[in-house]
């Protein structure tokens, strides 16, 4: 579930989180070689699918399906 090489992703999601959340986020994706946005991209977008969710594979955008 990785991006493309040379994807762009032109939206931006800003949230609040309690403290210590951006640590904890930065020490799992260094674990595993990533950007903290690259991880939490990839987790989003798995639990997207897991609710039924998918977006398109042109276009990062578009929902394609939900349950």
């Amino acid at each position: 579930m990785h991006a493309p090489a040379g994807a762009r992703f032109t939206e931006a999601l800003k949230l609040r989180c309690p403290e210590g959340m951006l640590a904890a986020v930065a020490q799992v994706a260094r674990r595993r070689h990533q950007t903290s946005s690259e991880y939490l991209r990839q987790l989003v977008l798995r639990d997207l699918q897991q609710e039924g969710v998918m977006l398109s594979a042109d276009s990062h955008s578009d929902i394609v399906g939900s349950a």
